[in-house]
């Protein structure tokens, strides 16, 4: 035996019969192979020489025919190409795989050959072995196989193998991981055979390969001439050949082999391939750029997928997925060739990707194919990428190339790698394994893979041999040795190479305008481009500008449309744009619309259109351009403001509700939805790009606005948003309407100029004057005395090259900021001019404190009503100057300097300017000093901070010449273009000077309008906000710390107003802006400063308005609708406004207007007039009503928090009304009524104490009694009280008792305490037989634990000292165990035991000292539960669900019945995060999925919904309006507007219809004229409409009586019963529910109806039109049976008058006349029909397919048709002949054809005329009554009914004994002359009825009747009672009584 070393594989084909012949038939080469297996096959054999090669042929034929083989076979060789030496290896008697190689040389088909051997031919005789020899192909003459005779090479020839063939297996191994098998389902597979490659493949594109399958799954075969040719063909076929699939392929490792020199040269043997795969040769993989940023693209793109995918699941599952769901930036990190590579990519559009690594940004193309892979766009190529799942990795194929992005391995998880069958361990459990070895072997495709450790561990396995595999399942857990000693992959370090555009974008003007549009649009629709947005919107406003783009534009259409359009026409156009463009003029759109107009004229109409919607470009371009390049960009920008706003608007409220309206307009592509609710949830991103646009509009000014361009439209639009999100843009779009309106910044300047100049230099008639002194003052009146905003333009003058206009604006400044005091002088001091600081233009000023009260107005004020002393600013404090003392003289002295440097150097001879001051005079410093510092470049513009710092370092470096000259406060105003000036003030503070923040970015001199001395009873620290007028102070009470609250304070400078606006317009609009600002600063500053509540806007409108009070009123009604939610958010409890009104004459009124809602849902409005009293004071004068600041000073402190605020802010924060604020909020619910009903009765009077209530406070006997007592004294979380409330049913008052839980008592649990005094609220109810009120807002049963303990228990370990080995017991020490007995109680039960050498006391239960803190409240539960339930029996209970309602609080709601819940409070038993957590993840997002309107409102757990708190108590006193007053009381009739003597004008139609048009009434949509309904006009209240929408219920009046209502839908109805979150597998479900039938739902709530109508006493009216009950599988299941039986159940004990009444064209059928026939109750239920309605078993139809069938009908013909009758007759005459018969017959079937159609009508009205009115009556079963009178009969009818009801219940309390019918009998008795069925005249008889007789005598019947009864039962007994009856006679009486016994019968007689 010998070493092959370096071998080739060569085999030799054979072929032999059974006649003893064998030939070769060439050979193959097969040395790459693998494991022993062959990888790639050739023919013929071309490393052997051919002699050498020809021996091996002939040692396989010998060996042939020695064993005798007949058929096809292989004899193998191992050849050694370094000695040309061969031995033998094997012999395979089968034909093989690579048998085509043979074939193609040789041209012998083996398959062929094969059967023709078996067939027992022999090789002469078969046809392709004869033409291998050069035979004829059907000849017979023998072969000479071995040319053994001479001639044979003269006959036939020697066989030659013609060309070459390589042959390549394609099978499901990774060549990257030594070729394992792998198998799974098959994606693609494409493949073309061509004329020199063919191949065949076992499986197709919808196929697969499976784990026990060979892996080889195709063979391909490329031929060519020579061997290279053939080599070269398979590498093109290769890579031509694309197949996708779950495994991997060995195409790209076969295309590496064969193009490597090795396989070139032909020199490799059979361990080459081996050798190969350990060197780790792999094959052709994309380039590492290209891999990493396809791989991260492909991992965003996925994540992106599955993003979408998983939010449109929940959505079409009909639910809101969370705002998270939807994502666009994805973080993630992957390993690729040993480095880790960490991401981010963001999705910049649907198609396009942003990727960052290490900082660097690359752009990146994304689109999905439709075979599920991506095309990537990458440096403007473009590249095909698919991708697999693996374990641990994703492999990834780019343009054909594999390679593998792996994830960070964990090597404690022991996984398998692929699907198989796991054959053995190698080692056991708990041995320890090294790096490297193998631990496990599994069988993958008929091979046996090792499972290699890559740590050092010991494992613990979890699978058993024999198990099948999956891939990444885990066969076990490593335990590491040395977890540190993991390798993790190098993360890398660098960026990747600069890399261009996905796509080449052009670089012509209109290619760049598209390009950045794009990118905006993109940001618009949510996607993430905030890092090129600013270079975006800038190139985009140079291309909007750039005189190229319309020709760009132009130029690119009409090259389209070249050829396309009519010559002449091309001509003109581009003759005319040649001409504008070589000329430099404007784009000449109005003369290419012209020509196009022009042309399209001459043509024929009907080949305009056609030829305008050719040319509708070039129109377009036209007619964007048609206004100029400026038009056209205001167009653009207003584009993408629309593009936000049509987004934004349909998210304004509720957001799911919001989503499910999109989801219902959008089902069929819930993309759209999902793109939608992107772009909302990227407002804030949005945001950013529209204030951009805006600020570019309000640069723009006036120019960019006028009322009809789109601009406007847009701008207006955006100012509508309403949303939170949108608050910024509607806040700006607001303020640029505004401010846009005003003339341009540039336009005002030069109007400013003008008096500038007009003041420095008066022009008069006749004379010439320049430079003449001062400014005059009268000129600049204009400026000083202006009511609009100045100081913005303003600085742009304090550098201007006239000295004379600098000095102007100054004196400008210092007249108008010092218009509150007096200006004595004003000096000017010119400097060089130079603006450098050497030597600056000053002014000075000397001033003193004014006399004005009020804040500066126009001089037309009346100045004898001003004060004699005012507040000065806040630097002023100490000169409050009484009108008697000498006020000093002041100086100040202002200069203005370019930049900081300049300030340096002239600040010291500014201040010399200023007078010398002594400070040992006493008197504080009075100058003042105002410095300018312009800040016109963005360039020199520094951040507030750093300007304050240095503001604060110069004054502190020069507060020694500024104390020499007695400086009070210095101002530096930062003077930007185009804004209002920025001011620090700063002065001395101790041995600083620092700033006075409390007035940041106020001019000192008019600081007093802040009026912050009215915060003296707080400390108040300033708060910074970006706007300007806003400041605002967090302040915290000086004696209250816990009262904290911010002030903001607004001041108001309104510019000049165009002509278009009116004032009132100009304060709506402000105020609300100004509003929204404040709202959005506070929202700011509240994130710094926690718990602040009762926060306080207050704003000054500096300057006069031409305004009315009620234009004012109506302003803050505006703002106060429109932002009422947010303020209330915000904790905004109180407002002030101050308006300095002024009207047509100049009359000047300044008035303050003060709102307050403490509470947060009464919010009063005070205006006050500011008044001067004889004394010099300013006080308040209430307007109207007197308000609480009546006669009180303007400057009143604001007073601190009162001490019920601090738990008003803790139920605000809940969402709900303080406890104590509920009896106001009634009132205020109240008082809304009584409006309501004066406003339709006007002569009614509203009661002014409309509402009183008392507390019920449990006494020292466990009892309840009503006292007065201050609010919030509760010593447990639960509050009651009795109400008297005046209501228009009851205005004397009537009786109501509220329970409420205080949400802010131990977070409103349910105690012992609060479930004793809930039981004796509700008992004392009861006792008093009122409606009993539940106010619910709690957290269900209290839980706790005994606290006492917790810090005592000690804790006895399973192992001492080792407290991880788990707790044994606990135990008291004997120290602990003291403590406990001293505190009393019995705390614990404890046992006492010795352990561990000590005396403990094991802790056996824990009682605790505190009471509720378990299962007592439990059992509280259990009491208030069966309380609750029984009350609903016995008075009317109603529930308020005001805040949540958990547990007991939700059984209560229930258990009351009636219910009103609150939108945004829900009801449920148990948390959302409980559930979460049971669950084990986020399933529900909130408790509003589980209990909030959406469930509860539809299920009928909650009657009515509710807005807030204050529509909540509405719904229930308007509820209570149809409720008597007490138990058993008399119903509350009312007197009605709506007559009862009236026609009823809606008749129910024939159709569906809406139920309540009949019941209320409707407005006709043709004539609009109201159609009255059955009741009282605008009395119905309808409840659980919410629920099982077929039958609608309610209450309304009739005539003024309440009464309960049922109807039936006649519409189909949708019911949606949502998915469960919790369930994956639930989905929405869509259920059709016909009208007019009762489904188990609807027949519950009619039952349920029923029941609530019983217990309110109210009469019942059943507008019946039901064809049946539903009887389906379903509904039978869903137990509409038990339902149905409800209604029953409800009619049959109902107390009060019930009437049904059939509709017209309603019916009633079977069933649903038997669950409302009035024989369930006779005493007290009435059946009446229409004239056009029906009734019976069943309908017509079905009558007549049971009783009226053909027979019948065919009768029936007969019996009325004389014809029918003849042919009949004839068809049965004997005496006719067979044809006369037939003729007959046949005529008769004719006839009875024609007529049955007829008969079927004559059959259905036969069987409809039994279902009619008159039968009904006939048989006593309903009362005909028309629907035109049906108000007037039923109106008497209740009447009447009510009135027996009403006489017969006085009899019953005479007589208990006596029957209700024998009651009726008696009441009758008294009227015999009127007739019963009268029931006008029974009513107006019984109601006068005077029954005290018969009530004496029913009495006194009753009452001989007992005593009888008693004697005759118990004799000594009652003659005992009747003795004593006796005595208590009078004399008179015992005289009487004597008689009547001599009298008396004796018995028997």
């Amino acid at each position: 035996m010998k070493l092959a070393g370096s071998a080739r594989h060569l085999e030799v084909q054979l072929l032999a019969d059974q006649y003893g012949n064998a030939i070769s038939l060439f050979g193959r080469d097969c040395s790459v192979q693998r494991r022993h297996q062959k990888i790639i096959e050739e023919a013929p054999v071309t490393i052997a020489t051919p002699d050498v090669f020809e021996e091996m042929e002939k040692a396989a034929v010998r060996l042939s025919k020695l064993v005798g083989y007949v058929s096809a076979g292989t004899v193998e060789y191992l050849y050694s190409p370094a000695d040309n030496t061969f031995c033998f290896l094997e012999l395979n008697p089968r034909l093989q795989v690579e048998h085509p190689t043979t074939e193609i040389v040789s041209g012998v088909n083996l398959p062929a050959a094969q059967l023709q051997v078996a067939m027992g031919l022999p090789l002469h005789r078969i046809r392709d072995i004869r033409q291998l020899y050069g035979l004829a192909p059907h000849g017979s003459n023998e072969i000479d196989f071995e040319f053994s005779r001479p001639d044979s090479s003269q006959h036939q020839r020697k066989p030659q193998p013609k060309g070459h063939v390589v042959a390549v297996r394609i099978t499901a191994e990774n060549p990257d991981a030594g070729f394992k098998p792998s198998s799974g389902s098959l994606q693609e597979l494409n493949f073309r055979s061509s004329t020199n490659v063919w191949g065949y493949f076992s499986v197709n594109s919808a196929g697969g390969l499976h784990e026990f399958a060979d892996s080889q799954f195709g063979h391909i075969f490329a031929y060519g001439g020579d061997r290279e040719e053939s080599r070269k063909n398979m590498v093109v076929a290769l890579k031509e050949l694309s197949i996708r699939g779950d495994f991997r392929t060995t195409v790209e490792y076969l295309i590496k082999l064969l193009e490597t020199s090795a396989f070139t040269e032909n020199i490799f043997t059979t361990g080459w391939l081996d050798t190969l795969i350990s060197e780790n040769l792999t094959a052709e993989r994309p380039d590492s750029t290209l891999a990493v940023i396809c791989g991260a693209v492909t991992k965003a793109h996925v994540a992106s997928e599955a993003c979408w995918s998983e939010y449109r699941r929940i959505l079409d599952k009909g639910q809101v997925p969370a705002r998270d769901t939807i994502k666009t930036v994805f973080r993630f990190d992957f390993i690729y060739e040993g480095v880790r590579y960490p991401f981010t990519a963001t999705r910049s559009s649907l198609t396009t990707w942003s990727v960052y690594l290490n900082g660097g940004r690359t752009t990146v193309g994304a689109r999905p194919l439709a075979d599920g892979g991506l095309l990537v766009l990458l440096d403007g190529k473009s590249h095909s990428v698919y991708w697999r799942e693996e374990v641990g990795a994703v492999r990834l194929m780019i343009d054909a190339k594999t390679c593998l992005i792996e994830q960070e391995n964990d090597p404690t998880q022991l996984l398998s790698p692929s699907p198989g069958k796991l054959v053995r361990f190698l080692v056991e459990s708990g041995d320890h394994l090294r790096a490297g070895d193998t631990y496990a072997e599994i069988e993958v495709m008929k091979m046996y893979m090792p499972l290699v450790a890559s740590e050092d561990g010991v494992p613990t396995f979890i699978k058993q041999a024999g198990v099948s595999l999956e891939p990444g399942d885990v066969i076990g857990i490593l335990e590491l040795d040395d977890p540190t000693r993991v390798k993790h992959a190098k993360p890398f370090e660098g960026q990747l190479p600069p890399l261009g555009a996905p796509t080449v974008v052009g670089s012509k003007p209109h290619q760049v305008l598209a390009s950045n549009l794009s990118t905006l649009h993109n940001i618009l629709d949510g996607f993430d481009n905030q890092n090129i947005m600013n270079s975006t919107l800038k190139e985009l406003l140079e291309v909007l500008r750039s005189p190229e783009l319309p020709y760009s534009d132009a130029n690119a259409i009409l090259s389209t449309l070249s050829g396309r359009m009519p010559p002449k026409l091309d001509e003109s156009i581009r003759s005319a744009i040649e001409r504008a463009s070589t000329g430099g003029q404007e784009f000449p759109a109005a003369r290419i619309k012209k020509l196009i107009e022009a042309h399209l004229a001459d043509l024929k109409p009907q080949d305009r259109t056609m030829t305008r919607s050719q040319l509708a470009a070039l129109i377009d371009v036209a007619e964007r351009f048609r206004h100029g390049l400026k038009a056209h960009e205001w167009l653009t920008i207003a584009s993408l403001l629309s593009r936000y706003e049509q987004t934004e608007k349909l998210f304004g409220g509720d957001i799911e509700a919001r989503v499910l309206k999109l989801r219902e307009e959008h089902k069929d592509d819930l993309n759209v939805v999902a793109q939608l609710v992107l772009s909302h949830i990227k407002a804030p991103n949005k945001n950013k790009l529209i204030l951009a646009l805006l600020d570019l509009i309000k640069e723009g000014g006036a120019a960019a606005l006028n009322p009809e361009t789109t601009l406007t439209e847009a701008l207006t639009s955006l100012a509508a948003l309403e949303s939170r999100s949108t608050n910024p843009v509607s806040l700006k779009a607001r303020e640029v309407l505004i401010l846009c309106q005003l003339p341009s910044y540039d336009e005002r300047a030069v109007q400013m100029e003008a008096v500038l100049k007009q003041s420095a230099s008066p022009a008069y008639y006749g004379e010439f004057r320049n430079n003449q002194g001062d400014p005059n003052l009268e000129v600049l009146k204009e400026l000083t005395d202006s009511r609009w905003i100045v100081f913005d333009v303003l600085p742009t003058f304090f550098s201007h090259s006239d000295t004379n206009i600098i000095f102007a604006s100054l004196a400008v400044y210092v007249r108008r900021a010092y218009r509150a005091y007096s200006v004595l002088t004003i000096d000017y001091e010119e400097g060089d001019g130079m603006d450098d600081g050497d030597a600056p233009h000053v002014v000075t000023w000397r001033f003193k404190l004014g006399q004005s009260s009020s804040p500066p107005s126009t001089p037309r004020i009346n100045e004898q009503n001003m004060s004699k002393h005012r507040q000065g600013s806040v630097s002023d404090l100490s000169y409050l100057i009484l009108k008697n003392e000498t006020q000093p003289l002041r100086t100040g002295a202002m200069a203005s300097f370019p930049d900081l440097q300049a300030l340096r150097k002239g600040f010291d001879k500014i201040v010399g300017y200023l007078p010398s001051f002594d400070p040992s005079e006493g008197v504080e410093p009075p100058n003042v000093l105002n410095i300018a510092l312009r800040v016109f470049n963005e360039k020199d513009d520094l951040e507030d901070t750093v300007w304050r710092e240095k503001f604060l370092e110069l004054s502190n470096e020069r507060k020694e010449i500024m104390n020499e000259h007695g400086v009070r406060r210095v101002s530096f105003m930062l003077c930007r273009k185009g804004q209002y000036p920025w001011y620090f003030t700063l002065r001395e503070m101790g041995e600083d000077w620092k700033e006075e923040e409390a007035i940041r970015n106020i001019e000192p001199a008019l600081a007093y309008q802040l009026e912050l001395s009215r915060l003296s009873n707080y400390k108040i620290t300033p708060c910074f906000a970006d706007a300007r007028q806003v400041h605002i102070y967090h302040a915290v009470g000086r004696e209250n710390v816990a009262d904290q609250r911010f002030f903001i304070r607004a001041l108001v400078r309104p510019g000049r107003l165009p002509s278009s606006m009116r004032t009132a317009e100009f304060l709506i609009s402000e105020t609300d802006r100004l509003v929204g600002a404040i709202l959005d600063a506070l929202e700011v500053v509240s994130n710094q400063y926690r718990n602040t509540d009762c926060n306080h806007i207050s704003m000054n409108f500096v300057y006069n308005l031409n305004v009315g009070i009620e234009e004012v009123h109506e302003a803050i009604a505006g703002f106060l609708e429109r932002h009422g939610k947010r303020l209330w958010r915000l904790h905004v409890t109180g407002a002030e406004v101050r308006i300095t009104l002024e009207d047509e004459e100049g009359n000047v009124t300044p008035i303050r207007a003060i709102i307050d809602s403490t509470a947060g849902f009464i919010v009063t409005l005070h205006t006050y007039q500011e008044i001067t009293t004889d004394r010099g004071h300013t006080i308040l004068k209430s307007i109207g009503d007197k308000g609480p600041l009546h006669l009180q000073p303007v400057n009143t402190p604001y007073s601190t928090k009162e001490g019920l605020q601090p738990k008003r802010y803790q139920a605000h924060i809940v969402g709900t009304t303080y406890v104590y604020d509920f009896p106001d909020l009634f009132a205020k619910s109240a008082h809304n009524i009584w409006v309501d009903y004066k406003s339709k009765n006007p002569s009614a009077v509203i009661p002014k104490d409309i509402l009183s209530s008392r507390e019920l406070v449990m006494d020292e006997h466990g009892g309840l009694e009503e006292v007065d007592r201050a609010p919030g004294s509760n010593s447990c979380g639960m509050v009651a009280w009795m109400f008297n409330v005046k209501t228009p049913e009851y205005p004397n008052g009537r009786r109501l008792v509220v329970i409420a839980n205080d949400i802010t008592f131990r977070i409103g649990s349910f105690g012992p305490k609060e479930d004793d005094y809930f039981y004796l609220a509700s008992q004392y109810a009861r006792k008093h037989g009122v409606p009993r009120i539940y106010l619910s807002a709690n957290s269900g049963a209290r839980i706790g634990v005994a606290e006492e303990v917790l810090n005592l228990f000690s804790c006895a370990w399973n192992t001492p000292g080792q407290p991880e080995k788990g707790v044994n017991y606990l135990y008291l020490t004997p120290e602990a165990e003291s403590k406990l007995r001293e505190m009393g109680g019995q705390s614990v039960r404890t046992q006492e035991i010795e352990d561990e050498g000590e005396t403990r006391y094991k802790i056996t239960d824990i009682i605790g000292l505190q009471d509720g803190l378990g299962v007592e409240c439990l059992k509280g539960s259990g009491l208030i539960a069966g309380e609750t339930s029984r009350a609903y029996d016995d008075i009317f209970t109603i529930t308020l669900v005001t805040a949540r309602s958990v547990g007991i609080g939700a059984y209560l709601v229930r258990l009351g019945q009636r219910a009103v819940q609150v939108e945004g409070q829900p009801i449920i038993l148990t948390g959302a995060p409980a559930l979460n957590k049971v669950l084990g993840r986020e399933v529900y997002t909130s408790n509003l999925q589980l209990g909030g309107t959406q469930i509860m409102y539809k299920n009928g757990v909650s009657h009515m919904t509710a807005g807030s708190d204050l529509e909540g108590a509405t719904h229930i006193l308007r509820w209570l309006s149809y409720v008597p007053e007490h138990r058993s009381g008399p119903l509350p009739v009312t007197v009605s507007r709506d007559a009862w003597d009236r026609d009823i004008d809606y008749v129910p139609p024939k159709g569906p219809y809406d139920p309540r048009w009949f019941i209320e009434g409707k407005r006709d949509e043709i004539s609009s004229e109201w159609m009255s309904g059955f009741f009282d006009e605008g009395s119905f209240q309808e409840t659980l409409s919410g629920w099982a929408q077929t039958v609608v219920v309610g209450r309304a009046r009739l005539g003024g009586i309440p009464m309960g209502i049922i109807a039936v839908e006649t519409r189909t109805i949708e019911r949606i019963v949502p998915a469960d979150p919790a369930n994956a597998a639930s989905f929405e479900q869509r259920i059709m529910e016909a009208g007019q039938v009762w489904y188990p739902n609807s027949a519950h709530k009619t039952a349920q109806a029923i029941f609530d109508f019983n217990r309110e006493q109210l009469p019942l009216i059943i507008f019946a039109n039901w064809r049946g009950f539903s009887g389906g599988q379903q509904d039978m299941y869903d137990e509409v049976l038990k339902y149905g039986s409800k209604i029953v159940d409800g009619l049959s004990s109902y107390k009060q008058p019930i009437f049904v009444y059939i509709v017209p064209n309603g019916e009633l059928r079977g069933g649903a006349w038997v669950v409302l026939d009035p024989s369930i109750n006779p005493t007290h239920m009435q059946m009446y029909a229409d004239v056009e309605s029906r009734a019976g078993v069943l309908e017509p139809e079905g009558i007549v397919e049971i009783k009226l069938r053909k027979d019948k009908l065919v009768a029936l013909m007969e019996r009325t048709d004389p014809t029918y009758a003849i042919h009949k007759k004839a068809s049965k005459d004997s005496s006719l002949s067979a044809e006369e018969r037939a003729a007959a017959t046949s005529e008769l079937s004719r006839r009875e054809s024609d007529l049955m159609p007829t008969y079927k009508q004559i059959a259905l009205l036969y069987a409809d005329l039994h279902d009619r009115t008159g039968r009904m009556e006939a048989k006593g079963c309903a009362k005909p009554v028309q629907w035109k009178n049906a108000r007037r009969h039923f109106h008497w009818a209740v009447r009447a009914q009510l009135a027996i009801s009403a006489a017969v219940a006085k009899l019953l309390a005479a007589s208990p004994q006596m029957t209700t019918e024998e009651a009726k009998q008696r009441v009758f008795a008294q009227i015999p002359q009127v007739s019963q069925q009268d029931d006008r005249a029974v009513t107006e008889a019984v109601e006068g009825l005077d029954l005290s007789d018969v009530i004496a005598q029913v009495t006194s019947s009753h009452l001989t009747q007992q005593l009888m009864a008693l004697v005759h039962s118990h004799r000594k007994v009652g003659f005992a009672g009747l003795v004593g009856v006796v005595n208590a006679l009078t004399d008179e009486e015992k005289a009487a009584f004597a008689v009547a016994l001599q009298t008396a019968t004796p018995p028997g007689s």
